[in-house]
């Protein structure tokens, strides 16, 4: 008795066994249907596993990014000060980021210069020079925050210039 027992367990035990082993190859085939594409009618392309780390060498560009950044904020933010534009464009020419400032300071300097023709007509000069104001004052607070601000209109001329 004992004997027929153990050996309906063991049966038992290996059809169960055998059930737990079915779904586990169920879930492995429906994990790699996933990993294939369909791309038309018979075919499957398989897609290669994405990889959840990122590659070092986006780390490292945005590590560089960020140095940059850190290193020429007071620098950049002289772009928006009349003439000083020169410092960040003569000084620092392998900085980004000062570049970037520098152009759109450039830009803004020759509208100030070409605006004081029309800063002397009543309103529209005094509506003018507000503008330049307030977008010199909004630049500069940018630059020296460390964001990358393209000023409307103006930084589409900046991109245009090759240093």
């Amino acid at each position: 008795m004992e004997e027929q027992n153990k050996t309906r367990e063991e049966e038992q035990e290996g059809v169960m066994g055998n059930e737990e082993k079915s779904q586990s190859q169920s879930q492995t085939s429906e994990i790699k249907a996933e990993d294939n594409v369909a791309t038309s009618v018979g075919e499957t392309k398989t897609q290669p596993a994405q990889s959840e780390t990122t590659p070092t060498s986006e780390v490292e560009n945005g590590d560089d990014k960020d140095k940059d950044i850190e290193e020429n904020k007071f620098i950049a933010s002289l772009s928006y000060l009349g003439i000083l534009v020169l410092v960040p464009l003569l000084v620092k020419k392998d900085s980004k980021f000062s570049q970037f400032h520098a152009k759109q300071g450039l830009v803004l300097l020759i509208i100030w210069v070409v605006g004081w023709v029309f800063f002397w007509i009543p309103v529209f000069g005094q509506i003018l020079l507000l503008a330049l104001m307030i977008l010199n004052i909004i630049a500069f607070a940018q630059a020296l925050s460390g964001k990358y601000w393209e000023i409307p209109v103006i930084s589409d001329w900046a991109k245009k210039i090759n240093l």
